[in-house]
């Protein structure tokens, strides 16, 4: 089971797969903006409970 992986050539200049893989063009690339998008959204949903609690939850005769 002594399989050798293949090496390459001294005087190839291989390019990155990455940079060659037509599944690169089509990878999705937006992880970090659909975070930014979630981090907003919970700390607007913090935020209006937050209100709730202390504005209106007094007004509808909750207690602290």
């Amino acid at each position: 089971m002594s399989e050798e992986f293949p090496q390459p050539a001294e005087n190839s200049q291989e390019t990155p797969r990455y940079e060659t893989d037509e599944f690169a063009e089509k990878r999705f690339r937006g992880w970090r903006l659909i975070g930014f998008i979630f981090g907003v959204v919970l700390v607007l949903a913090i935020i209006s409970f937050l209100v709730d609690w202390a504005v209106i939850g007094p007004l509808e005769g909750r207690v602290f």
